[in-house]
């Protein structure tokens, strides 16, 4: 359920314009396809649809981690709070990222 949810959340995040960053990957002996790939699926977005699968509709979602949330999954957040209609709350190491309507707390300056 959680990964049907997330690909259909992908396909239309693709439909809104959504190119997965990559800049971030050090590995260089991965292709850019590959890490294009390996960015569906990061371990913040499976926690937020989990937890979107686990909630009552339109309540908020709060996740809660000890590492700095990446380019990429920043991205995907602002995307699936738009489409989802709902707000989704990050705290990472540093600050708390609140998404709603497919934009964040932070402005983009985190």
């Amino acid at each position: 359920m959680i990964y049907e949810m997330l690909e259909s959340l992908q396909l239309q995040m693709l439909e809104m314009g959504y190119v997965p960053s990559t800049r971030e990957w050090r590995n260089e002996r991965v292709e850019k396809e590959n890490k294009e790939a390996w960015t569906f699926g990061y371990k913040e977005e499976v926690a937020v649809v989990k937890k979107l699968v686990d909630s009552r509709p339109r309540s908020s979602v709060t996740v809660i981690s000890n590492f700095r949330i990446c380019q990429d999954c920043h991205d995907a957040l602002k995307l699936m709070s738009e489409i989802t209609g709902r707000q989704l709350i990050k705290r990472d190491s540093k600050k708390f990222h609140i998404f709603g309507k497919g934009i964040c707390s932070c402005n983009d300056r985190w």
